[in-house]
């Protein structure tokens, strides 16, 4: 992740739209320069966008003019898109949409020709598409009366527009929007069709981030002409892209108004950040709870437990991390890269943490403050399975380390240091040793006493052979969140 793939800019996609994977996503924050990005593009003899205004307004009602008017002329309002703002969307979405319902398919032929093949396919498709868009919200159905008036069930009772929620009416007009265009552009043009999404995920539930983009792949992901850039600043989009089409997206991490920009593959590294962050889109949560970057799968789960025993009863965690297993110590520095490319496009001020065991390490790491701060630490101990002999596991197991310094010189006779030496191998064989009837890994015993003695972790720190002590001092002000 750390190289680009190549380069995007609006000149290089209007010249070479055949390039684009299906999705591409432009994720940054605000004045990163999305926006200008997407209204830089202009339909031309090679292609057609269509573009969803980021600022969209009105009630998701039936007005019959505007209706009428899209029913002479499916591009009639075309020119209202590229306006940031566009105070009738939700009509206009209704209005195209009952268009698209009621036109009858000879109407469809005669408009675009007279091939009864031709009419049979979007026939279908008009068929699919309502299938499709059934299936967003999985309780809600549209309705279509014989006056052309749309209303929805929820689970099999009638639902009047008027009463979806503000998040339903808004991806609705999304989605009708969108299955207006494709309908009437689709089998007509023989173009490259380019959906401009701008900032979809504006006032959305992170699900219906999730559920949007699943309809849309459905809708496109079988015309290979038909590509979508997303303009965003929520790693749920990204996140629902990489879950549907991931071979077929590609992510541009704005964070200034540059003419070219770099693109980057959706790759293991992205697969195990996004959804970390996709939960949490337009917040300013990860300032509070910082990703943690671990060697591996047994760290991960160690700093899991910690964060779950440190939970108070009001649900409040003591410990505000959210650990991720790099897959070894040679991966940290592409996470790094890959976390400072997608958080310095989505936060403010973020922050990230790095955790490495010391192993033979004598020199400490070093901080990064710029673009963003990277926090870097290594625990005091080799690894971090020597926490297995600090006080307070060993206290949490029935023992002290008076008492378990012969049962480790059981299993390993040149043993030295309960710091410093490697256990590693042994570990399991020490904890039956110490308590037979235990049953509990290694991870959890770790885990829980990190957590269940977190408030008095800057006292423990000043004893020798504590949990924090043998964690380290800057590792354990990782964990309290204080560097």
């Amino acid at each position: 992740m750390e190289k680009s793939l190549r380069k995007i800019s609006a000149d290089i996609v209007l010249s070479k739209p055949e390039e684009l994977k299906k999705f591409t996503i432009l994720l940054g924050k605000n004045a990163s320069g999305k926006s200008v990005f997407l209204t830089k593009l202009r339909s031309n003899d090679k292609i057609t966008f269509h573009y969803l205004t980021p600022e969209r307004s009105g009630k998701l009602s039936h007005v019959s003019a505007q209706s009428d008017q899209i029913s002479k002329d499916p591009y009639a309002y075309e020119g209202e898109k590229y306006k940031n703002q566009h105070a009738n969307f939700h009509e206009l979405s209704m209005a195209s949409f009952i268009s698209f319902l009621t036109t009858s398919n000879n109407e469809i032929a005669e408009a675009h020709g007279t091939d009864d093949s031709k009419a049979d396919t979007i026939k279908k498709k008009k068929e699919a598409i309502i299938d499709t868009i059934n299936n967003l919200i999985p309780e809600h159905q549209i309705v279509v009366s014989k006056q052309n008036v749309i209303s929805f069930k929820k689970n099999s009772a009638h639902l009047n527009v008027d009463h979806l929620s503000s998040g339903s009416s808004q991806v609705y007009s999304i989605i009708f929007d969108i299955a207006h265009f494709l309908i009437n552009e689709e089998n007509t043009s023989g173009k490259y069709i380019i959906l401009l999404l701008d900032e979809p995920d504006a006032h959305l539930h992170p699900d219906l981030q999730y559920k949007l983009i699943q309809v849309v792949n459905e809708l496109i992901k079988n015309n290979e002409k038909i590509k979508c850039i997303i303009a965003t600043h929520s790693t749920s989009i990204l996140s629902a892209t990489t879950s549907f089409n991931k071979e077929n997206t590609e992510v541009c991490f704005l964070q200034s108004k540059d003419t070219e920009h770099n693109l980057f593959e959706i790759n293991k590294i992205l697969d195990d950040i996004v959804p970390i962050f996709g939960a949490h889109p337009l917040t300013q949560v990860f300032n509070e709870y910082p990703i943690l970057l671990l060697e591996g799968e047994d760290d991960v789960f160690v700093f899991q437990t910690a964060i779950k025993s440190s939970r108070l009863n009001d649900g409040k965690d003591l410990i505000k991390l959210y650990p991720c297993d790099c897959g070894g110590i040679d991966n940290i520095k592409n996470y790094e890269n890959l976390a400072r490319n997608l958080l310095s496009s989505v936060y403010d001020s973020p922050k990230i943490y790095s955790l490495m065991d010391r192993d033979d390490t004598t020199t400490e790491t070093l901080d990064e403050d710029t673009p963003i701060k990277i926090v870097r630490s290594l625990t005091s101990c080799r690894e971090m399975e020597n926490l297995i002999l600090s006080d307070q596991v060993l206290e949490s197991i029935g023992s002290n380390w008076k008492d378990a310094e012969p049962i480790v010189r059981k299993f390993l006779p040149d043993f030295n240091n309960r710091y410093s030496d490697d256990i590693k191998n042994n570990v399991y064989k020490i904890i039956s040793e110490i308590k037979t009837d235990n049953g509990k890994s290694w991870e959890i015993l770790v885990g829980r006493a990190i957590g269940k003695n977190i408030t008095k972790a800057e006292e423990l720190l000043k004893t020798e052979g504590s949990i924090f002590h043998m964690l380290g001092e800057k590792s354990t002000k990782i964990v309290l969140g204080k560097v």
